[in-house]
């Protein structure tokens, strides 16, 4: 045997060679489930910070925000609704960014179990 392949079948061979492959296949759908996660919660968070500025600028007529309510929240203002669900985003937000911060901290750990990186 050549000296090339003597080192390929050593590469077959060794155990971290399966690990690489394993985290490969693991990465992929725990990224796509990560992209989704942090585009969803941003949009809901933003969407709901932005709601009041939105209803706002609706009320002068400068964007069309008609706000149609359900049926349990007829008695209830639609500019203090507009307002609750604003301050609602501001927590919303700083979970969802404590939730990336959980995801990549998994990630992290399963990089260093079958990469075997140091901290």
């Amino acid at each position: 045997m050549s000296k090339k392949q003597n080192k390929f079948f050593q590469v077959i061979t060794q155990k971290q060679t399966y690990l690489n492959t394993l985290y490969l296949f693991l990465l992929f759908p725990l990224g796509t489930a990560t992209f989704v996660l942090v585009i969803t919660f941003l949009s809901i968070a933003l969407g709901f910070i932005s709601s009041p500025f939105l209803h706002f600028l609706g009320q002068f007529g400068i964007v069309d925000a008609n706000l149609s309510l359900p049926q349990g929240f007829a008695n209830i203002s639609p500019d203090i609704l507009v307002i609750l669900v604003g301050f609602a985003g501001i927590p919303l937000l700083f979970a969802s960014l404590h939730l990336f911060n959980l995801l990549v901290s998994f990630m992290k750990f399963i990089n260093r179990a079958l990469i075997g990186e140091k901290k």
